[in-house]
């Protein structure tokens, strides 16, 4: 397919003078098969996984194990604390 492309006159001195055996659409077409792969590869990468606490991979505690977990916690401050001031537990 012809097009008609607009490139800054030292760029294309730079192409011309770094590879003279190949044709300018070549040297085109290959950079924009480059930037194209560069581009997709980036997009394609899969999401990250944040492991927060376990193993991945593992079971997500219940919404009851972890409001039970959240409670044993809360509970275990609150004794640390008194026992901290000297307050009777």
């Amino acid at each position: 397919m012809r097009i008609t492309l607009d490139l800054d006159p030292t760029l294309l001195e730079r192409v011309k003078n770094l590879d003279q055996d190949r044709s300018l659409s070549a040297v085109v077409c290959e950079a924009l098969a480059a930037y194209l792969d560069a581009r997709s590869n980036r997009l394609e990468d899969p999401p990250f996984e944040v492991c927060v606490r376990g193993c991945a991979g593992a079971r997500f505690p219940s919404d009851a194990e972890l409001a039970a977990a959240e409670e044993d916690d809360d509970l275990a401050a609150l004794q640390r604390s008194r026992a901290k001031s000297g307050a009777p537990t």
